[in-house]
């Protein structure tokens, strides 16, 4: 039995060696569902932050962040974009499918704050 034991530590560290050395650092890696989004906006009570971003024509998006602890929706002026409900320090990522020829600016606000506003502009 002494022996069994003996062959299996041998092929288990084998295994083990052979898995570490297959191992590729210089492997890139993208996550799933895409690439994530370099445009964030900082929610909070008296501001977005920025107040405007500009994202590309069919693959930019941008990350609403929620910096505080109480419910902000996020609403487009023309509601057919987005309207975003975010609990307290909830994320939420915003890809619009618009394709546009030339740029867009969609102008929002904060539902619960309506002096708070900013805009996202969409580059062909």
């Amino acid at each position: 039995m002494v022996g069994v034991k003996k062959i299996f530590f041998v092929f288990s560290f084998v295994g083990c060696a052979m898995a570490l050395i297959s191992c590729n650092k210089d492997t890139e890696h993208t996550p799933v569902g895409g690439d994530l989004p370099a445009k964030h906006i900082i929610v909070t009570d008296s501001t977005f932050n920025p107040e405007s971003v500009i994202i590309t024509n069919g693959g930019g998006a941008v990350r609403f962040v929620n910096s505080t602890d109480s419910l902000h929706t996020i609403v487009s002026m023309d509601t057919s974009f987005f309207r975003i409900p975010l609990a307290s320090y909830q994320t939420f990522y915003y890809r619009p499918d618009t394709i546009v020829a030339a740029p867009l600016n969609i102008p929002y606000y904060c539902e619960q704050h309506p002096n708070v506003q900013g805009v996202i502009t969409i580059m062909p």
